[in-house]
């Protein structure tokens, strides 16, 4: 019986349509989760936030092979942190991609000591965000993001 068939490939996942490409992404985004050990403290979390850089550019520069060169136009971080009071809340914030942050992202062929100064640069922007959602020690974070939006338009922002 078709139905029956074709409901069990559907329960299955089973899919033999061709896949269709999307075109480019619209964002780049890498996330590290510390449900174990919750971060706790600022220099915790920029040592994760300069590892997540590390992931994000290796990412960005995926996206330029796949894609061609990209814009970024908002650089952002996210986190869940549990309060006081046991319940865990999500927050976000982002910023603007400027001249400076706009040559991090395009420079991919970098030597190993220019793309640890551009990790530095993310991670420093990235931690002020943080600092403007999480302004007390101690603390504790669960999932922290890292993430750039491309922009529509092909213009360089020039903050």
């Amino acid at each position: 019986d078709k139905t029956v068939s074709a409901m069990y490939r559907l329960i299955c996942g089973l899919d033999e349509a061709a896949v269709k490409p999307t075109g480019a992404p619209k964002s780049c985004s890498v996330e590290d989760s510390f449900w174990q050990t919750p971060l706790s403290n600022y220099h915790e979390v920029q040592k994760s936030l300069l590892q997540l850089s590390q992931k994000l550019l290796a990412k960005v520069s995926l996206h330029s092979r796949c894609f061609g060169p990209r814009q970024g136009s908002t650089l952002g971080v996210s986190l869940r942190q549990v309060q006081k009071d046991s319940r865990s809340s999500r927050e976000s914030r982002q910023v603007q991609v400027d001249f400076k942050l706009q040559q991090v992202l395009r420079s991919s062929n970098n030597s190993n000591s220019q793309q640890e100064e551009d990790c530095r640069v993310i991670a420093e922007r990235a931690m002020g965000l943080f600092r403007k959602m999480v302004s007390i020690e101690p603390f504790a974070i669960n999932i922290l993001n890292l993430n750039i939006h491309y922009g529509e338009d092909g213009a360089l922002t020039a903050n």
